[in-house]
C-alpha cells in the first residue's frame, strides 16, 4: 500500500519510509517509532518543581528532556521497566509524581523525526566529502 496520510501508514504491519530517494527506515511502526526516538518514551509531572537532570545517571534511561518546571519527558530502552526505579528516584530526591503515562509520539512526529535526521546525516556527510576533497571555501584572514 501507497499513501500520503502517515496516520493510515501505522495500522499497516511494516512501513517503508523513503526520503531524497532512499530508504531511511523499514520496519513495524513500534519498532520505528522507537528508533526515532531512541527508545521509549515517559511523560511525567511532579507537584512541584523538580529537576529532571537527577534522573539522567538512572542506567535505565537514556534521555530526559525538561519540558516544563514540572513536566518531564524521560526516553528509556522499555518505559514499562524504567517507570518504578524512575518513579523511586524522583520520591528518594524529595519529589512527588503527580501522573506519569507513556508518550506515544505521532507517526507525523516519528516521521518528521526520521525525515530531519537522514537529511543532517546527508547534510553532514556532504560536508566531509568536501572536506576530504579538498573542496572547502577557503577563507581569508
Amino acid at each position: 500500500m501507497t499513501t500520503q496520510y502517515v496516520g493510515e501508514a501505522e495500522e499497516c504491519a511494516a512501513v517503508a519510509l523513503f526520503s531524497e530517494g532512499q530508504l531511511v527506515s523499514f520496519a513495524p511502526p513500534d519498532e520505528m517509532r522507537r528508533a526515532a526516538m531512541g527508545g521509549e518514551m515517559i511523560e511525567l509531572q511532579t507537584a512541584s518543581l523538580f529537576d529532571g537532570e537527577r534522573l539522567a545517571a538512572l542506567p535505565m534511561v537514556r534521555s530526559v528532556r525538561q519540558v516544563s518546571a514540572r513536566d518531564l519527558l524521560i526516553t528509556a530502552d522499555d518505559a514499562g521497566t524504567a517507570l518504578p526505579p524512575t518513579l523511586a528516584a524522583i520520591e528518594s530526591a524529595g519529589g512527588t509524581v503527580v501522573s506519569s503515562r507513556e508518550f506515544r509520539p505521532t507517526f507525523d512526529e516519528v516521521f518528521a523525526t526520521l525525515v530531519t535526521n537522514h537529511r543532517a546525516t546527508l547534510a553532514a556527510a556532504a560536508g566531509d566529502a568536501a572536506t576530504q576533497a579538498g573542496t572547502s571555501t577557503p577563507t581569508a584572514t
